[in-house]
């Protein structure tokens, strides 16, 4: 019993917290996720804040030119997005891809790690390369 009410306190707190972030960057508002514009910006942002104090949740699955893609929304204290991440090799993720990400809808991502690498002269392309647990 005691390891229930742990787990429902857990989840209520810590893992399933998905409050929505409010975005106060026009670029997000105004640009569509595919965008050079909003890529680069997303990227800006990343780069610039605590990767401690970044949240992410999967929000869904795309599969464009034969590669996989996950779009994670992202909360942190200066930001709130969702990313398109190529999670072709990614560690931790396989499950989710080979079920292209059902049934993990809004499932909390932890230890994430990622680079962003450039995908041609004028935009990068986030790369995920480790999820170290999922929270569905």
């Amino acid at each position: 019993m005691k390891y229930f009410i742990f787990l429902n306190f857990f989840c209520a707190f810590y893992a399933c917290d998905t409050a929505d972030c409010i975005n106060d960057n026009p670029i997000f508002e105004q640009y569509s996720i595919e965008s050079v514009e909003y890529q680069n910006e997303l990227v800006r942002q990343l780069q610039s804040s605590n990767p401690n104090d970044l949240k992410f949740w999967l929000e869904g699955y795309v599969e464009t030119g034969g590669k996989n893609y996950l779009r994670l929304k992202i909360h942190g204290r200066t930001i709130c997005a969702v990313g398109l991440f190529l999670a072709d090799g990614a560690y931790g993720v396989d499950h989710v891809l080979k079920n292209k990400g059902v049934g993990y809808s809004g499932a909390r991502f932890l230890g994430v790690k990622y680079v962003a690498m450039p995908s041609n002269e004028s935009v990068k392309e986030l790369v995920l390369k480790n999820v170290r647990d999922i929270i569905d």
